[in-house]
Order: C-alpha cells, then sequence, then structure tokens
C-alpha cells in the first residue's frame, strides 16, 4: 500500500487543491486512491497532530480537541488513529492521498517527521512518497503578512524574515534535510510554484502529474481561489481592528477584501531584499541538490507597489463609500 503526502508549503496554493480534492473525492476513490476524512477534510490537518508527543499550545490542537471532544492527548490519539486505520481497510484503495500545508510548518524536528514516518509504517504501508511545492521567500513571506492580519494579529510591519514561524515555511533548505534525512531524497517529489514552472502552467494539471494521473482525469471540477488579496491601506485598517475588536469575522475579510482590494500587498524593496539575502544560502542549496539544470531557484521578479501613497487610500475609502451610499 502507498501514502502520498502534499506537504505544502503554505502559500503555494494548498486551499485549491484540497478544494479540488474535495470535488472529485469520488473520482479518485474509483480510480484507487483514497482522500481520508477522518483526520480533517479537505485539509488533512489532524495528521501532523497526530505527530505531537502531547497537545501544544497552537490552533491544531485547540481544532483537535473541540473536534473529538477530549482533553486527553492519548485518547484523542488511539481514536484517530483507529478510525483512519478503518477508513484505509475499509475503502479498497491501494494509495492514499494526504494533503495538509500543517505537515511541513508544524512538524519542525526529525524527531517530528520520524513519528509519522512510524504512523505511517503501524497504518501498513510500504511505499510512501512527498510531495512538496516550494515558492520564492519573499512571496510567502509577503502572503504570511496578510494571512496572519486576516487571521487577527496586530502588525504594523513585515516581519523579518528571521521570526520562527517565517523562517521555517520559507527556509526551504531546513525543511528538504529534515524530511530526506528520515525518508530518504528519492521519497520526495520538490516542483516549483510558479505558473511558469507548472506543467501545463497550471497548478492542478501539475498536482495530477506529480500524482502521475492521467490528464484526462481532470474534469474542470474546480474550487474559486478563495485567497484574495488586501491592499496595504486595507490590511493596516484591518490590523487596528483586530487590536480592538478582536480576530475579524468572514464577513468583515469579505468586507475588507471586497473593498480595499485595488492594489494587493507588496512588501518594500528594502524588506523585499532583507529576504532575498537571508535566503540566498538556502535557496542555492536546493538549486544545488534538486534542480542543478537551473541558473537560479526563483528569478528576480517585480514584487513591488511602490506608490502607496494616500491617493491610492482615497480611492479605495471613496468607492466604498460609494457603494454603502448608492443604495
Amino acid at each position: 500500500m502507498k501514502a502520498i503526502l502534499h506537504i505544502g508549503t503554505e502559500k503555494t496554493g494548498t486551499t485549491t487543491i484540497q478544494g479540488y480534492l474535495s470535488k472529485n473525492i469520488e473520482k479518485f476513490r474509483e480510480n484507487g486512491i483514497l482522500v481520508p476524512r477522518t483526520v480533517g477534510y479537505p485539509n488533512n490537518l489532524i495528521v501532523p497532530v497526530l505527530c505531537y508527543k502531547e497537545w501544544r499550545n497552537d490552533d491544531l490542537s485547540s481544532f483537535a480537541q473541540n473536534m473529538f471532544e477530549t482533553n486527553n492527548y492519548s485518547i484523542f490519539r488511539e481514536k484517530v488513529v483507529k478510525s483512519l486505520r478503518e477508513e484505509i481497510n475499509n475503502s479498497g484503495c491501494s494509495t492514499v492521498l494526504f494533503s495538509s500545508e500543517h505537515l511541513q510548518s508544524r512538524l519542525i524536528s526529525v524527531e517530528d517527521v520520524s513519528v509519522l514516518k512510524e504512523l505511517l509504517f503501524d497504518l501498513g504501508f510500504q511505499e510512501i512518497k512527498i510531495l512538496i511545492y516550494l515558492r520564492d521567500p519573499a512571496q510567502i513571506g509577503q502572503s504570511l503578512f496578510s494571512t496572519a492580519i486576516k487571521c487577527g494579529a496586530v502588525l504594523e510591519q513585515q516581519p523579518l524574515p528571521n521570526t520562527p514561524y517565517f523562517k521555517n515555511v520559507c527556509h526551504h533548505k531546513n525543511t528538504l534535510i529534515r524530511w530526506q534525512s528520515v525518508f530518504g531524497k528519492a521519497s520526495i517529489d520538490v516542483r516549483i510554484f510558479d505558473k511558469a514552472e507548472l506543467y501545463g502552467n497550471d497548478l492542478i494539471l501539475d498536482f495530477l502529474r506529480a500524482l502521475e494521473i492521467p490528464e484526462y482525469f481532470d474534469n474542470d471540477v474546480r474550487i474559486k481561489d478563495r485567497n484574495r488579496s488586501i491592499s496595504r491601506h486595507g490590511l493596516d485598517v484591518l490590523s487596528r481592528l483586530n487590536q480592538t475588536y478582536g480576530a475579524p469575522s468572514n464577513e468583515l475579510i469579505d468586507f475588507m477584501e471586497t473593498y480595499f482590494s485595488q492594489r494587493p500587498y507588496r512588501m518594500s524593496l528594502k524588506d523585499y531584499l532583507i529576504y532575498v539575502d537571508f535566503f540566498i544560502e538556502s535557496n542555492e542549496w536546493v538549486r544545488k541538490h534538486y534542480f542543478p539544470e537551473k541558473e537560479v531557484l526563483f528569478p528576480s521578479k517585480t514584487l513591488l507597489n511602490e506608490d502607496e501613497s494616500e491617493n491610492n487610500y482615497f480611492d479605495e475609502l471613496c468607492r466604498l463609500i460609494h457603494e454603502l451610499t448608492k443604495a
């Protein structure tokens, strides 16, 4: 039996991929691939929690405790592993496809990843494949900044690349060393998250190719990308709202994405160069070991909105006032 683990990284279209899996779950099953429901769905975010030694002070632990209605970690783990084993055995599938970007971002040590390997062997998997998409760290950094504010953070500036969570997600060398030390380099399929690098310039087609599924399997049953961008001014407003009123509701986020999205946030040139310099050695290591045919891992791109002026803010504000008053 074979396990395929799509481990992210964050900000590489995981929402799109997981939405596609949920829409095609029965078609995958018909082709011998199980997309499990017992460990979180469509994001299998319970899997990394199974690799904790105990509850951690994080959102995944809180989610798992609420979902399975227990504060006892041992009881939780035993219950989930039993349910997952039954789901796998009853599926009749020879391949199980797990997808969660939190596998990369929350399993931060070799020991964590080793626990995952032991779990997979215990479930009866003889073959394991790791699929990971890598993105330019500067692009990840600015997207993580936006997401953090949408989730309730109060941030005035782009976090530096040595911020622990940002560094963990963006430092691709550390990630690959961690995973290949447990599963072996031959088990890891590393792909670049960039439209020009994707098969057919399409994430889903590239994902299916990585799974060795024929193109005709793609029947265009997809979901619209829900990760819309907010302008820098919009993020500043939302951060201040977070400070006063707490984490925003989905309705407030939708509102901000509607009326403060004329110019999506781009980090400053200064911040961009800081990210480039901080991760240059990591990116070169990845290029050398996984993409030796490439001159550079991530070609420089224009990420910047240099004219985030007050005029742009007032343009967004005028649009908001017009929409609110025209009725």
